[in-house]
């Protein structure tokens, strides 16, 4: 198993919400109207699973890898691409505020903001797997010391056990099954213990 593996088969769950986030985009923009529920479901997937986890072990782990490549430092786009993330996820998060509130043009600004996000993430993940990944591979065809300590499970601030991973599996297939998306397939539950998941996402 490649050290990528991990991190490969994380970006088809995210893929799967980023699926369902532009459905209901698309609704909120059709109907002017924002399934509050649902998104906050998606909100609170990409704040804690992709936001909270995978990014913060993803560039941990590049931060290491790289060192291997002599050339510039591609890790510095994809750490750029986290933060645009970040700034569009911050903007739905208000939207979705708002438009329970009842303000007007809520659901389209969620929504602008949602296709931004899907735009800037889906193309972050193919660059990673078609480009980056493969690059790191040539170079390194067995993990480093410091790779095994960061994949497949990292020593970071949010760990997750195997209950916790089953928890955002969960939530990610409730809004695959809403939205008629189909659900990834062959996901690998992580190595470590399990026991009581502590997350945002039930």
């Amino acid at each position: 198993m490649k050290p990528t593996d991990t991190l490969v088969d994380e970006h088809r769950l995210i893929e799967q919400v980023l699926n369902c986030l532009e459905r209901m985009a698309e609704r909120a923009s059709r109907r002017a109207e924002l399934d509050a529920r649902r998104a906050d479901d998606a909100i609170a997937f990409l704040k804690t699973f992709v936001h909270g986890w995978h990014i913060p072990r993803e560039e941990a782990y590049l931060s290491q890898a790289m060192v291997s490549l002599s050339e510039s430092r591609p890790e510095d786009l994809a750490f750029h691409d986290h933060r645009r993330c970040c700034a569009h996820l911050g903007e739905m998060e208000l939207a979705a505020a708002a438009g329970r509130a009842g303000e007007s043009g809520a659901a389209e600004r969620f929504a602008e903001h949602a296709h931004a996000y899907i735009a800037v993430l889906m193309k972050h993940i193919e660059d990673e797997e078609v480009r980056l990944f493969p690059r790191i591979e040539d170079r390194q065809t067995e993990p480093s010391p410091a790779e095994r300590a960061i994949l497949p499970e990292p020593s970071l601030a949010q760990p997750m056990d195997r209950g916790q991973f089953a928890l955002y599996t969960k939530a990610a297939n409730r809004l695959a099954d809403h939205y008629n998306v189909p659900r990834a397939r062959g996901l690998a539950m992580p190595v470590g213990p399990a026991g009581r998941a502590k997350s945002a996402v039930s």
